[in-house]
């Protein structure tokens, strides 16, 4: 079950159908060491597609691992990261998972060896004391700390009492400089989830391993 203070957006990993893995097995054979990392990182996108035909072969744990060890290099604003990743492979949670799904994503689910599921923390400002006591590890000061806060709970500040806070105090300031726009925590935790699935897909990619984006999830 999804929590009340996240929304969820579904991913399907899977190996890829035979013809695509065989361009990005040799995708990987090809990266030679006089290739510029544009022109690596340039193939990575160019093979990422959305996967229709699965194959039901298990993925490495350590395939996957390297995979959520890069998308947590996504950059998010003040670095709070404000998503988590839960990976499905056990067939009857998937079942349950696949029943909130658009009808046409539901066979993607439930043949996919792994699923991969982005929640977005609509409750930001509750990973603030990670976020300063990294900080404070950086050698930021008690001031710089103060600042910090301030700025995290004014654009992650969440519920009706944070909207209110923002829209004044960026009406104050507006007059005087450059500020952002407004936008709801909702469309905030989204943006930052969906570079976080970006970075994944790409992540997979890499490593020869297809993977379907999907939406419509209830």
């Amino acid at each position: 079950e999804v929590s009340k203070h996240k929304s969820a957006m579904a991913l399907n990993l899977m190996k890829n159908r035979p013809q695509a893995s065989h361009l990005i097995r040799k995708l990987s054979t090809n990266l030679l060491l006089d290739e510029s990392p544009a022109e690596v990182f340039k193939k990575i996108v160019k093979d990422r597609r959305a996967v229709q035909r699965f194959k039901s072969d298990e993925i490495p744990r350590h395939l996957l691992n390297e995979i959520i060890e890069s998308t947590l290099r996504t950059p998010s604003s003040f670095n709070l990261q404000p998503w988590t990743i839960i990976l499905v492979s056990d067939p009857e949670v998937k079942a349950k998972v696949s029943k909130a799904m658009l009808d046409q994503n539901e066979p993607k689910v439930m043949s996919s060896p792994v699923l991969a599921v982005f929640l977005a923390d609509l409750e930001p400002t509750k990973r603030l004391d990670r976020f300063l006591a990294k900080q404070k590890k950086f050698g930021a000061t008690p001031q710089q700390l103060a600042k910090l806060s301030k700025l995290v709970s004014l654009f992650c500040g969440h519920g009706t009492v944070g909207n209110v806070l923002k829209r004044s105090a960026l009406s104050l300031v507006s007059p005087l400089k450059p500020v952002p726009s407004l936008s709801s925590i909702e469309a905030w935790s989204y943006k930052h989830a969906a570079l976080a699935a970006q970075t994944f897909m790409l992540a997979a990619t890499s490593h020869g391993i297809g993977t379907a984006p999907m939406e419509g999830f209830d």
